[in-house]
């Protein structure tokens, strides 16, 4: 249920990025550059999507995102970001 409150709560656009990643690796990208462009809620909710989409130690590693998120001072945060980064490379 909490997944279909999320689509609910987005816009259009919102919505679009969210949906649209069609791998792992494509959905850090868009939530990092949320991130960066300064959407923290935003990329609180890529993580959210990845944790319930994603199957095996991607989901788990969004799921660790989703629940540090997103103080991008707080070493945590940071710690579970680079750990999700280096299971992509």
């Amino acid at each position: 249920m909490e997944i279909f409150k999320l689509l609910q709560e987005l816009d259009g656009k919102a919505l679009a990025q969210l949906l649209a990643p069609m791998s792992s690796e494509c959905q850090l990208a868009l939530m990092l550059y949320t991130l960066v462009s300064g959407n923290a809620e935003l990329a609180k909710k890529h993580a959210l999507w990845g944790s319930k989409v994603l199957i095996g130690s991607f989901g788990r590693l969004f799921g660790d995102v989703y629940g540090a998120c997103c103080d991008v001072s707080s070493e945590g945060f940071k710690l579970v970001l680079l750990k999700l980064y280096y299971r992509h490379i």
